[in-house]
């Protein structure tokens, strides 16, 4: 669940990652009311995962503005991430009754906690150091 402390100070991307976190939070609402199907699973993954490549692309495109130096590692974390989607919705498609959405909405949500407080805010403290609004 989004968490104020995920906030780095870069506006618009704590937004966008607010927005991601109520991407995840709609698969845990559709456990918890039992409306999961393949469907909607594969649907609500399938738009978390097209979302999450728009972030990416607007986050990289911030980087490059302001030349951050970890830019190519960056970027190589996202395609790692945008790589597990699809192969969790290629899992859905595939073996949709061994899918585990619990397991998923773990790893998900960790990992975005973890890359935001460990990752993104690298973005944000290069920023400050250049004074760059």
């Amino acid at each position: 669940m989004w968490n104020d402390d995920y906030k780095i100070g870069i506006e618009n991307i704590d937004v966008e990652h607010q927005y991601i976190f109520s991407k995840i939070n709609l698969i845990r609402r559709l456990k918890e009311t039992n409306k999961l199907s393949t469907e909607n699973i594969f649907n609500a993954l399938l738009d978390l995962k097209e979302y999450t490549i728009i972030h990416f692309s607007e986050e990289e495109e911030y980087m490059k503005e302001i030349n951050y130096p970890k830019y190519t590692e960056h970027c190589a974390i996202h395609r790692s991430l945008e790589n597990i989607l699809d192969q969790r919705i290629q899992e859905i498609i595939r073996f949709p009754e061994y899918f585990s959405v619990d397991e998923f909405i773990s790893f998900i949500s960790m990992w975005w906690s973890f890359h935001i407080c460990n990752q993104d805010r690298k973005i944000a403290a290069y920023k400050s150091k250049l004074k760059i609004s």
